[in-house]
């Protein structure tokens, strides 16, 4: 959990690893961006040196504020300072998750004949 806290407009708490469809529908629709560039944009991942990026700050509080029913329109956040916008995580702010696994290797059957104990098809 994370709470924005934005001078002379309020905190808005954050669930930041719950995002209904809905939600994303109206991120992407407010924004352009896919919500998977977006959560890549907050992360820091689109910057080489992990900085926060403003799009996906932008997005997240937008949504935040909207979840806690301060509903505006998404171009009105120019009406925010950037310097004003603070983020407090409930306890130290998460570490990055891993990138994903590779896959495992998919098994293959070598040789051109049946399985042993198999029967031909009738």
């Amino acid at each position: 959990m994370a709470t924005f806290k934005v001078a002379g407009v309020g905190e808005f708490p954050w669930a930041r690893d719950k995002l209904n469809l809905i939600e994303a529908i109206e991120l992407e629709k407010a924004t352009g961006w896919r919500v998977a560039d977006l959560v890549a944009d907050y992360n820091g991942y689109n910057d080489p040196s992990g900085n926060r990026g403003a799009m996906g700050l932008a997005a997240f509080l937008w949504l935040a504020m909207k979840r806690n029913g301060h509903i505006i329109p998404f171009a009105k956040l120019a009406e925010i300072d950037a310097g004003d916008i603070e983020i407090a995580y409930d306890d130290e702010e998460p570490a990055q998750p891993d990138p994903p696994a590779e896959p495992p290797a998919r098994k293959t059957r070598s040789g051109s004949g049946p399985r042993k104990g198999s029967s031909p098809r009738k």
